[in-house]
């Protein structure tokens, strides 16, 4: 759970790093792309969303979502399968959020197309390296309908670890 939500989209750059964003982060080709929005900020009620890492440095397409049940708040992150290229992101916003369960929603291919790339490790005996994170599959239990993984998060840099729920669904 993440104790409080980021600033108004209104108040984060639309350009990080000091280049404009293009929308190559994005796995689909309907998704979110910058070029119709005013090169310095979002609109405060733009349905365009993404999630900022590095502290505030890039995105990931991606949005917050709050719940309230009774009195608790409780905070996620709803956001499309990373590509190639954006799977170091991916698991640097899980990190920064200490996100302690993902979702898998989609199949990894629908009708022969590729609809969301492997970035979790498929075996104990396989880690996956993102560049600042080493990933590994700790624990896996195969249902009928859903796989569950333990992935344990190391920061390579400190040393820090976290460990992750993958929930994928298969049907």
């Amino acid at each position: 759970m993440v104790s409080s939500l980021p600033p108004p989209r209104n108040q984060i750059p639309v350009t990080p790093l000091g280049e404009p964003m293009t929308g190559s982060k994005n796995s689909q080709s309907d998704g979110w792309s910058s070029e119709d929005e005013d090169d310095e900020m979002f609109e405060a009620n733009d349905d365009k969303t993404y999630v900022p890492v590095c502290d505030n440095q890039d995105y990931i397409n991606a949005s917050y979502i709050r719940i309230e049940v009774g009195s608790e708040e409780f905070f996620y992150i709803s956001c499309q399968g990373p590509l190639p290229s954006t799977v170091p992101d991916f698991w640097q916003m899980v990190w920064e959020n200490r996100s302690d369960l993902i979702a898998m929603m989609t199949q990894e291919v629908e009708r022969g197309r590729v609809k969301c790339h492997r970035y979790w490790p498929e075996r104990v005996s396989c880690p996956l390296d993102t560049g600042r994170f080493h990933l590994s599959l700790e624990n896996q239990q195969i249902q009928e309908y859903f796989h569950i993984k333990i992935i344990h998060m190391v920061e390579k840099e400190s040393g820090k670890t976290h460990f992750v729920r993958h929930l994928r669904f298969t049907h």
